[in-house]
C-alpha cells in the first residue's frame, strides 16, 4: 500500500469503519500486513470522524500491478495495534488463525439466525469465533431453527469481548 500511494515511510494503515464486515476489510488488512505495515482497525462505532483523510480501496486496487513481492518480515515485527476497552483483561489477537491456514467465512449480511445456522451447516464450520451478541441472538431465534441443521463438524466455539451469561454457556454446548 505504501508503493500504491507513494510514502515510502508510511508503516501505519489505519482502516476506518466500514458499514458492516465487507470483503474490502480483509482486502485492506492483508494487503498491509504483506506490505509489512502495521494496521490499526478501527471500531465500527466511531463513526468516520477519527480518520483525517482516506483513500479508496478501489482506486487503490485499479492502479495496483497484479505482480507482488511480499515485503519480508521478521518474528518480532509489529503486525497489528488493536485498541481494546480493557473491560476483560488482554486484548485479542485476530491473526493467529490466519497464520495457521485457516479458511475464513465472513458473512457481511444483516444478522439472521437461521442464515447463520445454515452458514455455519453448509460451510462445514469447525471453530466458531463470534461475539457473545451473535450467540444471546442464535439463542434468541429458539432452538427450533437450530434443529433444522446438522453441525456434525463443529467442535469447537469461541466467543471474545465480554463474558457469556449462564443461558448462553448452556446454549452451546
Amino acid at each position: 500500500m505504501r508503493r500504491w500511494i507513494g510514502a515510502a515511510g508510511v508503516n501505519t494503515v489505519i482502516t476506518p469503519p466500514f458499514d458492516g464486515w465487507v470483503p474490502g476489510l480483509y482486502f485492506a488488512v492483508l494487503g498491509a500486513l504483506k506490505h509489512g505495515c502495521v494496521v490499526c482497525p478501527l471500531f465500527s462505532a466511531f463513526g468516520p470522524e477519527p480518520v483525517d483523510g482516506t483513500l479508496a480501496l478501489d482506486t487503490l486496487l485499479a492502479k495496483a500491478s497484479d505482480q507482488y513481492i511480499i515485503t519480508p518480515t521478521n518474528p518480532g515485527d509489529p503486525a497489528l495495534l488493536h485498541f481494546t476497552s480493557g473491560t476483560t483483561g488482554m486484548s485479542y489477537g485476530i491473526l493467529a488463525p490466519l497464520a495457521h491456514g485457516i479458511t475464513m467465512v465472513v458473512d457481511e449480511g444483516d444478522f439472521d439466525a437461521e442464515r447463520w445456522y445454515g452458514v455455519l451447516a453448509n460451510e462445514d464450520v469447525t471453530v466458531w469465533y463470534t461475539a457473545p451478541t451473535a450467540v444471546r441472538m442464535m439463542l434468541k431465534g429458539g432452538a427450533l431453527a437450530a434443529r433444522r441443521y446438522a453441525f456434525p463438524k463443529l467442535r469447537f466455539i469461541a466467543s471474545v469481548g465480554e463474558p457469556l451469561n449462564p443461558q448462553a454457556v448452556h446454549w452451546g454446548i
